[in-house]
């Protein structure tokens, strides 16, 4: 399919689309967040030269919400934590680094590690992803993985099962190597039987505390 193709798959599904310009991550029209672009405009912005495709999201969009992973630990731990969805995308150097979700009302909020560095981001109103089938800076395909329903989840449980995966990515990252944990009397890390059998998202949970900033 075309880029055209996909902007009216998605405004078939209540999402709004962004130009972009092809090969890069962020929209350079003015005042992009208030574009909504319905077919007549999704024809006149992608049906000609190349476009990258940027997905509005949060409340424009029926409350789209990307869950994007920023580090190999919390795509890891993902399936584990985060709510269940049908819908998946990534790229080959970072598959499957985006969990989409309906969730209405949460607001976008960054989960850093104690050097600044961003372990996991809710995406959501006054924000947009780079989205399929765009071409991202490093040269690589954005694809959808998981191309089904989008997970509905509240705002509080979605903040909830995020940041006990920003917490867990924490610990695993400083987790000691093999050889080193031996030698200090640690085993490797493992995630014990009650977060395997864990209720989903929506049931009585308990946030972790770590060395973790949100914002």
């Amino acid at each position: 399919m075309k880029t055209l193709d996909y902007a009216i798959n998605y405004r078939g599904l209540d999402i709004y689309s962004l130009p972009i310009p092809h090969g890069e991550k962020g929209p350079k029209t003015k005042g992009w967040n208030k574009l909504r672009l319905d077919e007549p405009e999704l024809r006149r912005e992608f049906g000609h030269s190349p476009r990258n495709i940027g997905l509005l999201l949060g409340d424009p969009s029926g409350g789209l919400t990307d869950l994007d992973m920023d580090c190999r630990e919390a795509v890891a731990l993902a399936p584990e934590f985060l709510p269940r969805t049908q819908r998946k995308s990534g790229r080959q150097g970072k598959p499957y680094s985006h969990y989409w979700y309906r969730c209405q009302g949460i607001r976008s909020k960054k989960f850093e590690d104690t050097e600044g560095h961003v372990l996991v981001e809710i995406r959501s109103t006054g924000g947009q992803t780079l989205a399929p089938p765009s071409v991202h800076p490093s040269g690589e395909s954005c694809v959808w993985h998981d191309e089904g329903e989008f997970g509905n989840v509240g705002p509080e449980a979605l903040l909830e099962w995020t940041a006990q995966l920003a917490a867990t990515a924490l610990l695993a990252r400083h987790w000691p190597a093999p050889g080193v944990a031996a030698q200090g009397g640690l085993g490797p890390l493992r995630l014990p039987d009650p977060w395997r059998s864990r209720p989903r998202a929506g049931e009585e949970g308990r946030r972790p505390r770590g060395s973790l900033r949100g914002r």
